[in-house]
This record gives C-alpha cells, structure tokens and sequence, in this order.
C-alpha cells in the first residue's frame, strides 16, 4: 500500500515538474519570437499556470499527510 501510494506521488511530482519547465520554456520562446518582454496575456497565462502547479502542490501535501494518517492507523 505505502509503496503505490510513494509511486503515485512520484509520478504526480514528475509531471508537476515537467509542467513547470514546459511552462519556462514556452515563456523563453515567446521572449525570443517577439524580441521583447511577453505580452501582459502571456503573463497572465504565467501567472496563472503557476497558481495551479501551487495548488496541485498544496494538494499533493494533503493527500501524503492523509495517506501517513491513514498507514499509521492501520
């Protein structure tokens, strides 16, 4: 049980990563493309892709307490 729970988080931990260097890159690209600071949509959409790479943070850390909770109940 303990190690599909460690597998699950890792690979959500994988994934939120990857999203975030996706995110970077794209951002680079969009700089380089317009040979100027990204416009304030592009920075919106920053913005906000990093609020929901937080919050599945957040929730990832919610469900490893729930989950140690739940291992050390039993």
């Amino acid at each position: 049980m303990r190690d599909t729970v460690l597998q699950r988080l890792t690979k959500l931990e994988t994934q939120l990563l990857g999203e975030s260097n996706a995110s970077r890159a794209e951002n680079s690209d969009l700089r380089q493309q317009h040979g100027q600071q990204p416009s304030l949509e592009a920075v919106r959409e920053r913005i906000l892709s990093g609020l929901r790479v937080g919050k599945q943070s957040r929730l990832v850390q919610a469900h490893q307490s729930s989950d140690s909770a739940f291992v050390q109940t039993q």
